[in-house]
């Protein structure tokens, strides 16, 4: 299915690859840099996390980060990844009712370099950019 990802804390950040230490393979390291927020999906801010199946990977603490229009928030996180496909689901916190999934950020992990994706939409109208690095 899609790619799973192991936060590591504190990772040195000039490593670029390391060996996965089960099968000797090199594995990427996949950067999330930052989200932008073109349209939100309600007349306020949109109240925003990212998970990858049922895993929450931003932010960790609080519940949300509160996004508006034309506001972009440096997230830094990066992830040990297999070559492949990755879905990073977008997910609106809801303070009365469910928790609804915005939409889904689906990209290849292959080729270095720096990226930008734009959201593919489940749910209204929003609009969300995920910059993300492979190394």
């Amino acid at each position: 299915m899609f790619n799973s990802f192991s936060r590591k804390p504190n990772e040195i950040k000039e490593l670029n690859w390391d060996a996965d230490p089960l099968t000797e393979k090199i594995m990427p390291k996949l950067t999330l840099v930052s989200i932008s927020c073109m349209q939100t999906d309600e007349t306020d801010k949109d109240e925003i996390y990212l998970k990858v199946g049922e895993k929450k990977i931003w932010p960790l603490k609080p519940k949300f980060y509160a996004i508006d229009i034309d506001e972009q928030v440096e997230m830094n996180l990066n992830f040990k990844v297999s070559a492949g496909k990755v879905c990073i689901d977008l997910w609106e916190y809801d303070y009365l009712d469910k928790n609804e999934i915005l939409g889904s950020f689906v990209f290849k992990i292959g080729e270095p370099g720096s990226f930008s994706e734009m959201m593919s939409n489940l749910k209204g109208d929003s609009s969300y950019v995920l910059n993300y690095e492979v190394s």
